[in-house]
């Protein structure tokens, strides 16, 4: 099997096939001897700044002398960005063998086989397993409780965000959603909670407390971070019950101290577990951590900003981070999934922008771009190039010195980005 046919083979279980069920996913592990019991984890769910958090911590645990594997969704440009063990992506040959393993397998499972995801997850965990890690940092891919993730017994559960996306799977109430994302919590093992929403916090301590593990909340007030200036750096200072620290992370982004406060309070907790977390280990972790395509500014002419954010709360987030750099307007490429509150997301993105630029880069899931125009309800003047090249090409041509070019909408978009552009 070739790389290309390994991508063909996991493309036909269907990249966007959700069954929510525990059953499949335990089943194939259970083939497998259950891999994932075999190192130490730490599992990271929400709506947004899993994917950061777990940079984070990955980044901590390793200069904290372990041996760290990540496993994180979705990818950009390679597949086996989602498996990596200290920063290095999972070799070619071992993807391939393992995935040939399990697709060996698959006659276990009749007419009902595992998804795209779940036989990734499975594959990271056997990867992991079969190379000594001490840690895996396991970001949830979609909700929690029926994530094919969740069949991991971690040190520690965070959940970072929470806010409206994937309704039609995990609700529309905010005490929905967190009941979902709440899954994720295990018997005896502590969670971090990093949003804002009391409502949420309610429902995330009431599943602690039934579940007899103790929940911390980074805004009850026993943690405060706030933005610094420091030598022309922008950086964090957070304090905690135990100890302050002055951080200056490489990432861009004013939503990135909730998620670097949520990664401290995480370590805090792992150190009192007897881990040995120095802090030296995490001011260097998040000092050095890189996170593609959140807030990603790439320099010159015009400046290119790349940005995942496909839901309300991550826009808004954005756009006060873009505000900060002295970004307040902006030619604007974008493109979403069709289930993506388009509605809401452009009100308040749309009238930012000097020019828009509209195209599609995800052929089943993405939403045409006469249809977000259609579901914008603004009149305005759009541009509509469904080929991603093209419309690339000529949000570049319309961007300069004083509107650069923002990127947005969808990580796939960010990932089509970086596959086509050529500096």
């Amino acid at each position: 099997m070739s790389i290309n046919e390994a991508i063909s083979f996991l493309d036909s279980l269907g990249q966007f096939r959700i069954k929510l069920s525990l059953d499949r996913i335990n089943k194939l592990t259970n083939i497998f001897g259950n891999p994932q019991n075999f190192f130490k984890s730490i599992h990271v769910g929400g709506t947004n700044g899993k994917g950061s958090v777990c940079n984070f911590l990955s980044k901590i645990l390793q200069y904290s002398g372990y041996k760290v594997g990540l496993y994180t969704s979705p990818h950009l440009m390679d597949i086996r960005e989602r498996v990596k063990i200290n920063d290095n992506l999972i070799g070619e040959k071992e993807f391939l063998s393992l995935l040939n393993i399990i697709k060996e397998r698959f006659s276990n499972f009749k007419e009902d086989t595992p998804t795209y995801f779940e036989v990734l997850t499975c594959l990271a965990f056997l990867y992991f397993k079969n190379s000594g890690i001490d840690f895996g940092v396991i970001e949830v891919g979609l909700g929690g409780r029926f994530d094919a993730t969740n069949v991991i017994i971690p040190e520690i559960s965070i959940i970072t965000s929470i806010s409206h996306d994937h309704t039609e799977y995990l609700g529309k109430k905010i005490e929905e959603i967190a009941f979902e994302k709440g899954g994720i919590i295990k018997k005896g093992v502590p969670v971090c909670f990093g949003g804002k929403s009391p409502t949420a916090w309610k429902v995330i301590k009431k599943i602690a407390n039934e579940k007899g593990c103790e929940a911390f909340w980074l805004y009850d007030k026993k943690i405060s971070f706030k933005r610094i200036i420091s030598g022309g750096k922008k950086g964090f200072q957070i304090k905690t019950l135990k100890d302050d620290y002055e951080v200056f992370p490489s990432v861009n982004g004013l939503f990135q101290g909730e998620n670097i406060a949520i990664s401290i309070m995480a370590s805090e907790i792992l150190r009192e577990r007897g881990f040995n977390i120095r802090k030296d280990a995490i001011l260097k972790g998040i000092e050095n951590a890189s996170i593609e395509g959140r807030m990603e500014i790439l320099d010159g002419k015009p400046k290119i900003i790349l940005d995942g954010a496909h839901n309300l709360d991550a826009i808004k987030k954005l756009l006060i981070s873009l505000e900060e750099i002295g970004i307040p307007s902006f030619v604007l490429l974008y493109a979403s999934m069709k289930d993506k509150d388009i509605e809401n997301i452009s009100k308040i993105l749309f009238p930012k922008a000097e020019k828009i630029v509209l195209t599609k880069v995800e052929e089943i899931r993405g939403e045409e771009p006469e249809n977000i125009v259609k579901r914008a309800s603004l009149k305005r003047d759009f541009i509509i190039e469904r080929n991603f090249g093209k419309a690339l090409e000529k949000a570049i041509s319309l961007s300069s010195t004083s509107f650069p070019l923002l990127v947005t909408g969808s990580l796939y978009l960010v990932g089509a980005f970086k596959r086509s552009y050529k500096r």
